[in-house]
């Protein structure tokens, strides 16, 4: 990306086709694991995803214990603050890049409020300051990915299935409240992908 924003300086996201993986955290189902075969549709982790040219990743979670993990179907990845890390390290060392996150709740697996909460706290403290945090998503699609990444903001967070039904202590997560407070985007209206 950061090659293209050096050929066309005014290009912005909403003009661009982004190459993509799907379920990028499943490199982190243990090999030995039943059905890991199917459920590791990577092999490589996602720090190499990113070296090898996907800026858009496609991190499936949901609750674990008190934690929150990357799933695949049944079976269990890393932690998924893990893998939040290593997508912050790669825009530290490559500052002229941008990636988009989506984060998905995994099907029919456990997923409490107070670990959606968690998933979502998790992502703000990890991603940081390259984290864009706006609540309007026409602004991120409109404005040129050079002045994004001049500005320091690297990361973009799209989320599907983690506001259904949704309340702490007192607090709906609702669709624009999440965007308001975390600067985080609805997928159903920004992301066009038959497989989702």
């Amino acid at each position: 990306m950061g090659t293209v924003v050096q050929s066309r300086p005014e290009i912005t996201l909403g003009d661009m086709v982004i190459p993509g993986t799907h379920d990028s955290g499943s490199f982190s189902i243990d090999t030995f694991s039943p059905f890991s075969a199917v459920g590791r549709t990577q092999n490589v982790s996602v720090i190499e995803q990113l070296h090898r040219g996907a800026r858009f990743l496609d991190l499936r979670i949901a609750g674990g214990g008190k934690n929150v993990h990357i799933y695949h179907g049944c079976l269990k990845g890393s932690l998924f603050e893990r893998v939040l890390d290593d997508i912050t390290l790669f825009c530290h060392d490559f500052p002229g890049e941008f990636v988009v996150i989506h984060v998905v709740g995994e099907y029919q697996r456990p997923f409490t409020p107070v670990q959606k909460k968690k998933a979502l706290d998790i992502m703000k403290q990890s991603l940081g300051d390259k984290l864009y945090v706006e609540d309007d998503l026409n602004k991120l699609l409109t404005t040129p990915v050079k002045d994004l990444v001049l500005a320091g903001k690297q990361i973009c967070v799209l989320l599907k299935r983690i506001y259904d039904d949704f309340e702490v202590d007192g607090i709906k997560y609702t669709e624009s409240f999440i965007a308001k407070e975390y600067g985080f985007f609805s997928a159903e209206k920004w992301l066009e992908n038959q497989w989702l």
